[in-house]
C-alpha cells in the first residue's frame, strides 16, 4: 500500500462517488440554520453512531465537521422502542456535551452544541478527516458501513503515531488530573483526526468522576451486560479487566485501554481481545492474552 503523510492535505471532495449520500433526515435539524452540510466523510462514537459530514458556517464560511445521529438507526441494534431510542440518545447527547465543557486542545472542538428533534441529533465540530476507526477499518466489516477510499489509502508514518497517541495521552492527562473524570472508552471509535492531522479524544459518554483524595482510589461503574443496548456501553474489546471483574474503575483503567489502542494501531484497529459482545468470550480472550504475553 502506498505510504502517504497524514499532514498531506486531504482531498475529500475527490471520495464523493465513495460515499453515497445518506439518506437520513439531516435537513429536519436546526443545525441547518447554522451550517451548509455537504457529504458523509466518515463515522464514530459507540458502534460508530455518528455520522460525520463535511460542513461550513453560514455566518463566517469557517470550514467544520457536522456530526449526525438518526435515532432510527437504533432499530438495527435491537427490539425498537421508545425508551429504548432515548437512552441512547441521552448516552450520545452527553458525550457530546461534555466535550463541549471540557475545553482543551486536545478534545474535539465543538463549534455548536447539540441540537435535538424527535427524530435527531446533531452537533457542530472542528473539520475533521474522520475517527481512527475508520481509518483503521475498525467495526467496518461487523456494521457492514462504506469508508471513503481517501480514508482506506491512508498507512501512518511511524512519527504520525507517536505524535498522535502523545495527543491522546495529553487529553488523558487533562482529563484526569484537570478535569478528575476517567474517560472507560478509550479505543479508535474515540479517536479522531482533524484536518490538520491532529488526534483529538472524543467519546465522552462514559465518563465517571475519580474518586475523592487520591485519584487512583477506584470508583464503582457500570461493567458491560448483555442487558443494555450496545450504543450505551463502552467497547468490550478495550474494556479494563476491573471493569469487568469488579464493576470499579480508575485511571489505570484508561491506560490500559489505551495500551490495547495503541495494539490496535498496528492490527488494522482490533484489539488483542476479541469478545464479539460476549462477556464470556472476553474472560477467555483475556485469558489468553495474558499467557501468551
Amino acid at each position: 500500500m502506498k505510504r502517504r503523510s497524514m499532514f498531506a492535505k486531504l482531498k475529500v471532495n475527490q471520495s464523493a462517488g465513495n460515499v453515497a449520500h445518506s439518506a437520513l433526515p439531516l435537513d429536519s435539524n436546526p443545525i441547518n440554520d447554522y451550517f451548509d452540510i455537504g457529504k458523509q466523510i466518515g463515522s464514530a462514537g459507540p458502534e460508530l453512531a455518528w455520522k460525520i459530514y463535511e460542513a461550513t458556517r453560514r455566518s463566517d464560511d469557517k470550514e467544520a465537521s457536522v456530526f449526525f445521529f438518526d435515532k432510527r438507526w437504533a432499530e438495527k441494534f435491537g427490539k425498537s422502542s421508545g425508551k429504548r431510542k432515548e437512552t441512547i440518545s441521552e448516552v450520545l447527547k452527553r458525550g457530546a456535551q461534555q466535550m463541549d465543557r471540557l475545553r482543551h486542545p486536545k478534545i474535539l472542538q465543538i463549534y455548536h452544541k447539540v441540537e435535538e428533534t424527535n427524530e435527531n441529533l446533531a452537533f457542530a465540530a472542528e473539520p475533521v478527516i474522520g475517527s481512527l476507526a475508520n481509518i483503521l477499518g475498525y467495526l467496518e466489516d461487523r456494521l457492514r458501513q462504506g469508508v471513503p477510499s481517501s480514508l482506506r489509502e491512508y498507512t501512518f508514518l511511524e512519527f504520525e503515531i507517536k505524535y498522535g497517541l502523545l495527543q491522546i495521552t495529553e487529553a488523558l492527562v487533562f482529563l484526569h488530573y484537570s478535569s478528575k473524570l476517567i474517560h472507560r472508552n478509550i479505543c479508535p471509535q474515540s479517536v479522531i483526526v482533524n484536518k490538520k492531522g491532529t488526534w483529538k479524544l472524543a467519546g465522552l459518554e462514559f465518563t465517571e468522576k475519580c474518586g475523592d483524595g487520591d485519584i487512583m482510589t477506584p470508583v464503582s461503574c457500570q461493567p458491560f451486560t448483555s442487558k443494555l443496548p450496545k450504543m450505551c456501553q463502552p467497547d468490550l474489546d478495550f474494556l479494563a479487566p476491573e471493569i469487568q471483574a469488579s464493576s470499579a474503575c480508575s485511571p489505570q483503567s484508561d491506560m490500559f485501554s489505551f495500551g490495547l489502542l495503541i495494539c490496535s494501531i498496528y492490527n488494522n484497529g482490533h484489539s488483542p481481545i476479541k469478545a464479539n459482545l460476549s462477556v464470556q468470550q472476553y474472560v477467555k480472550q483475556l485469558e489468553l492474552v495474558i499467557k501468551t504475553n
